[in-house]
């Protein structure tokens, strides 16, 4: 018998969920139905328990609040579901247990980056970056922004026909375009890979944010793709690259990288609220560079975001979001402390 410490639901965890590297979550794997999957704890919003130490209003006040996450939870992570054909990883599952919100998601061996990624050739890493720049486009054109791309939130990995592919991962950081956080605590992102205008957003300094702030931040992965490295600024003024920017001090790609990818990803790098590329079309000139043919920098759009057609889906129908009258609900509530 599986050691209940180690029992979430219906899921039998490998070690106890840890934290490293995952910000107000605690995450591991576990086993459910002969499967394994990544599973991840969010700490917050907690619901309230049924022991009686709270009193009756603030028992209903949290209870409301935890509607409010679950139904905006379910909207999102069906059309997350919905629009990725493998590229943007999908949730498996949703649910409480206890006084906890989980997800589940499949779990893909992934590669290692300095062993293995970068020593792909020039050919296989374009690969990886059309891969990446397709999944940010179907993201985009379903009014979503990721938020929170960095390195450790792409998942590189190897198929069965031993191609190479990659996945974006902690889809949960998404949030519609149309309606961000209010709260600035409610806002991810790493200072490493944050774009200025995500930082103006953050501290007030403007009202909208846009799809640039992921494309910013996908423009720093590609350099570390290719090089392993960020782009350099100084260090002795700025401790993070954003800040640097914001000072006047436009980020240069490493002079190692091909002209027609530093021109590429010097155009992500940047872009502005006001002018800047958008994931279809880097996508497209990604794949005129395979093709041989020789333009200076992607086609850049204006603010108005112009969407991508619609992406293929191929994958198997997504859940659908709570319906009350549905007993196969997507979203279950799983034990009771």
């Amino acid at each position: 018998m599986a050691d209940q410490n180690l029992k979430i639901g219906e899921y039998v965890l490998d070690r106890p969920l840890r934290s490293e590297n995952s910000g107000f979550s605690e995450w591991g794997f576990g086993r459910k139905d002969g499967q394994t999957y990544f599973i991840k704890r969010f700490l917050s919003p907690v619901y309230p328990p049924e022991n009686g130490k709270l009193g009756k209003r603030i028992v209903e006040k949290k209870k409301a609040m935890c509607s409010r996450y679950e139904s905006e939870k379910q909207l999102l992570f069906w059309k997350i579901n919905e629009v990725s054909d493998g590229n943007l990883l999908r949730i498996h599952e949703f649910f409480r247990y206890g006084t906890h919100y989980y997800i589940t998601t499949e779990k893909v061996e992934a590669m290692d980056f300095e062993k293995e990624v970068l020593r792909l050739s020039i050919d296989e890493k374009i690969v990886l970056m059309k891969v990446l720049c397709h999944a940010l486009s179907s993201l985009h054109k379903a009014g979503l922004i990721h938020g929170d791309i960095k390195l450790n939130n792409v998942l590189f990995y190897r198929t069965e026909q031993k191609t190479v592919s990659a996945k974006i991962i902690d889809i949960d950081s998404c949030f519609w375009k149309d309606n961000p956080p209010e709260n600035s605590d409610e806002l991810i992102g790493d200072f490493v890979y944050l774009s200025p205008d995500y930082f103006k957003f953050m501290t007030g300094r403007t009202s909208t944010v846009l799809e640039q702030i992921d494309i910013f931040s996908m423009g720093l992965v590609f350099h570390e793709l290719l090089t392993g490295k960020l782009p350099d600024f100084d260090h002795e003024k700025y401790m993070y690259l954003y800040e640097s920017v914001l000072a006047g001090q436009k980020p240069v790609p490493d002079p190692s990288i091909p002209p027609q990818l530093r021109n590429f990803i010097q155009s992500m790098l940047w872009c502005t609220q006001e002018v800047y590329p958008d994931a279809w079309s880097l996508l497209q000139e990604l794949r005129l560079m395979t093709q041989g043919t020789v333009r200076p920098t992607p086609q850049r759009m204006s603010a108005t975001y112009i969407p991508a057609p619609d992406p293929v889906y191929k994958g198997p129908a997504p859940k659908k979001p709570r319906n009350e009258d549905d007993p196969d609900v997507w979203f279950h509530a799983a034990g009771d402390l």
